[in-house]
C-alpha cells in the first residue's frame, strides 16, 4: 500500500512503513535558523516539527499517543514529549532552545 506519505510494506511475516522526513528536517533547521537571526520576541514559540513515522514510533517506543485528543492537557506527557525529542530527534526541534535541557 502506497500513498503520498507513508509507503506501507506487509507480507505473511512482516509490516514495515517508511516516510520520507526530509521536508520536515529543512523546515525544522529553517525554522530554528531563521529564530537565531530574528530573535525570539514571541510569547509564543514552536516546539517541533513531528512526522506521523516519528510519533508511531514514540507511541510503540514510549507508549505515548500524540494523536489522542487530550495528549496536550496532559503536563506530564507533553514533558515526556519534549524529552524524548530533545535526546532522540533534535533536529525535528523547531526553536533554538538548549537541546540538553530536560
Amino acid at each position: 500500500m502506497d500513498n503520498k506519505f507513508m509507503d506501507v510494506n506487509a507480507d505473511k511475516s512482516r509490516f514495515s512503513i517508511n516516510q520520507d522526513v526530509s521536508s520536515y528536517l529543512k523546515y525544522a533547521k529553517e525554522s530554528r535558523d531563521q529564530q537565531a537571526m530574528m530573535g525570539d520576541s514571541s510569547h509564543y514559540r514552536s516546539f517541533a516539527i513531528i512526522p506521523d513515522i516519528i510519533s508511531l514510533e514514540i507511541y510503540t517506543n514510549h507508549g505515548l499517543n500524540l494523536h489522542e485528543s487530550e495528549f496536550m492537557s496532559n503536563k506530564e506527557d507533553v514533558a515526556k514529549l519534549k524529552r524524548i525529542i530533545k535526546s532522540e530527534y533534535p533536529d525535528l526541534l523547531t526553536s533554538n532552545i538548549s537541546r540538553a535541557r530536560g
